[in-house]
């Protein structure tokens, strides 16, 4: 039998016991299923916090077409992408 103290008088009491024998003020127990939902929540919160987040920097990010179009010009293809790159790299002496 181990002592605990009580969290109104301070005083010690059984962990067996259901009050306190001092002030008779009754021990709090806190279920499993209370720790499990308080998790999910924050766990939710957070998840939840995060998404948002990463939603508004994808929207801020403009896409390159997205770019060129409001600047009235036309997106390259792949193909013209290929053209304006040199066939070989430039040699530095």
């Amino acid at each position: 039998m181990a002592m605990v103290i009580c969290n109104e008088c301070k005083a010690c009491i059984s962990t067996t016991a259901n009050s306190c024998i001092h002030c008779g003020a009754r021990k709090t127990k806190v279920s499993g299923y209370t720790i499990v939902a308080g998790a999910f929540i924050g766990l939710t919160l957070v998840a939840n916090t995060w998404l948002l987040w990463r939603l508004t920097q994808l929207e801020s990010t403009p896409a390159v077409i997205g770019i060129t179009q409001a600047r009235g010009e036309r997106a390259l293809t792949p193909a013209a992408a290929r053209e304006l790159r040199p066939a070989k790299p430039i040699a530095s002496h």
